[in-house]
């Protein structure tokens, strides 16, 4: 069935690879200075036997945990984005032997995943499914997918962290520019044409021009992940490019006030 908010989606992301950057090693220091907390979450995964990343973009985080894994282990990937899928099957030959799994990714639908059930030991989807029409349709698919006892390891956006609350009003902002203007998508071509290979990436772009944007309270992550146990939410990320000191000081921290991920990490009940 076709679905306008899924396709425009896809379009976004086609024409916006996530985390711009044009090559892959450039796209490692990019995302890793900002994502700090994710090297702990490397460190997790990475034990993992047969993991699925629902929203591999261009593979960055494939790439990253596939050079930890145990050589025999598999590492699959979907995203809905084919320009994405064809950047990260380059990035794939780029990192070359330094894998201990080679990842196979595709093109694959967050809410209605391919795979049998009770597939994997371990599903992952870092900032990707706030930016899905059905978030919750999608978080099922994920339990439907992993095995009794596997582990999911998810970061949504988190409502009333600065980053998110400065996306929204830049939303608003852009909104009444381009009603002025009587132009629709004014400025997000205007942010465009400065292109993603520098210090903020495709930043600017998501916040003002994806689609949809949707961020929750903890509340409201405890009632979708309550068909998980043992279910674990941390707020993670800065996200400040270029500052990786700041941003693990404030990830060191019992309570990080500036994240603006939900980091989630639960068990499907044997």
């Amino acid at each position: 069935m076709h679905n306008p908010d899924l396709e425009s989606t896809r379009e976004f992301w086609d024409a916006n690879p996530c985390d711009g950057q044009p090559s892959l090693s450039q796209r490692l220091e990019f995302k890793y200075q900002k994502e700090t907390w994710m090297v702990d979450y490397f460190e997790a995964i990475s034990k993992f036997k047969n993991i699925l990343e629902v929203g591999c973009g261009q593979g960055t985080d494939a790439i990253s945990i596939c050079r930890k894994m145990q050589p025999g282990g598999r590492y699959t990937g979907i995203d809905y984005s084919p320009q994405s899928v064809e950047s990260a099957l380059v990035s794939i030959e780029e990192a070359g032997d330094s894998l201990q799994v080679r990842p196979d990714l595709s093109v694959g639908n967050a809410e209605d995943l391919r795979f049998a059930d009770d597939s994997f030991d371990c599903v992952t989807s870092i900032g990707v499914l706030h930016h899905t029409p059905g978030t919750q349709a999608a978080i099922d698919e994920v339990y439907r997918v992993l095995e009794p006892g596997g582990t999911v390891f998810i970061a949504l956006y988190r409502l009333f962290s600065p980053k998110v609350l400065g996306a929204y009003a830049l939303r608003a902002l852009v909104r009444v520019v381009d009603a002025i203007v009587f132009q629709k998508g004014f400025v997000l071509k205007r942010v465009r044409s400065f292109g993603s290979d520098h210090a903020l990436g495709t930043m600017i772009l998501e916040g003002i021009g994806v689609p949809i944007l949707k961020s929750y309270t903890r509340a409201e992550i405890k009632h979708m992940f309550s068909n998980f146990e043992s279910v674990q939410i941390e707020a993670k990320g800065a996200g400040i490019p270029g500052a990786d000191k700041v941003n693990q000081l404030f990830d060191r921290l019992p309570f990080n006030p500036f994240g603006y991920f939900w980091y989630i990490v639960a068990k499907k009940p044997l």
